[in-house]
């Protein structure tokens, strides 16, 4: 009896909850940190608090999700479905260690909801979006954005930064509608159990509106708050060169007259270490060219 116990499916549904939650905050601290690095004026403190604070986010979030994922695994020994080709260890295992996690995880989800709905086709669809969103937003952007950081391309890597930020934010609403996906799965088969012979039929409770419209309002909202920040991003920064001082002299070329004032407000709003120096000091340079070239074609009295 206590091995028997001990093997039954565990309900998913709180952890699943908790995580879908967990995504939700990490995508709101991802939006922010985005609109922040590219269009924010905050001191180098702030910035050390906001990264910490996503940071955490993600680690929380991250520690959910992959509790959720042990029990759901558990859950499909239990109920003695397709076989899993991952061991448990592999679970936490398959997101650190390098090379195995561009696809072990991807696997092992696969196999879980296999193992919980067999006979049922398994949404290969969903699956493949939210991984390679992740590996794309998660992997992929933060190695190209830190390069171009070491080659102080900063507006070259704030233009990177925002698309690919916008593929985590992707990932983690996709990463919803998988965890929805696993519980229905767990769901249906804990349904068939209940309605076998011999088996008196359990009272079904219907599903709660808030969990089966979470995900949809959160896809919506932070995917178009992301689609408007990065398409922002995007427009502001194109044509602007890889040079501060250059894009600052050129800034200066094409308003008439700005002040030092207008020069240094701008070079803020771009950038937010040295290279604003460079930016005003391009934009002061073309104020003054402007002034000696308007002195040079005044006729002499």
């Amino acid at each position: 009896m206590m091995s028997v116990a001990a093997d039954s499916p565990r309900p998913l549904r709180r952890l699943a909850l908790a995580a879908t939650m967990g995504l939700a905050v990490v995508t709101a601290v991802e939006i922010v940190h985005l609109f922040v690095r590219l269009h924010g004026r905050s001191s180098p403190t702030a910035m050390g608090v906001l990264n910490a604070l996503r940071l955490v986010s993600v680690l929380v979030a991250g520690t959910i999700f992959l509790v959720f994922l042990l029990r759901a695994r558990r859950n499909a020994e239990a109920v003695g479905g397709a076989t899993q080709r991952w061991s448990v260890p592999w679970v936490v295992l398959g997101w650190v260690i390098p090379v195995m996690s561009l696809w072990v995880p991807r696997r092992i989800v696969i196999d879980i909801v296999k193992a919980s709905e067999p006979g049922r086709p398994v949404p290969y669809v969903l699956i493949n979006m939210w991984w390679g969103c992740f590996l794309v937003g998660n992997v992929g952007g933060e190695l190209l954005a830190s390069l171009l950081s070491l080659g102080h391309a900063t507006e070259a890597a704030d233009v990177v930064y925002a698309p690919m930020s916008a593929f985590a934010v992707i990932a983690a609403v996709l990463a919803c509608f998988v965890i929805r996906a696993i519980v229905r799965s767990r769901e249906q088969v804990a349904s068939r159990v209940a309605e076998a012979p011999g088996v008196p039929p359990a009272p079904r409770s219907p599903e709660s509106p808030l969990w089966r419209n979470l995900t949809i309002v959160v896809a919506v909202l932070f995917g178009a708050v992301v689609v408007l920040i990065a398409g922002r991003s995007l427009l502001s920064h194109a044509g602007a060169g890889q040079d501060p001082e250059r894009s600052g002299y050129r800034y200066g070329t094409a308003h008439a007259d700005p002040t030092v004032t207008d020069c240094e407000k701008e070079a803020e709003r771009r950038y937010d270490d040295e290279s604003a120096l460079e930016f005003a000091t391009g934009c002061v340079q073309a104020q003054t060219d402007a002034v000696l070239n308007a002195t040079k074609t005044q006729p002499t009295p």
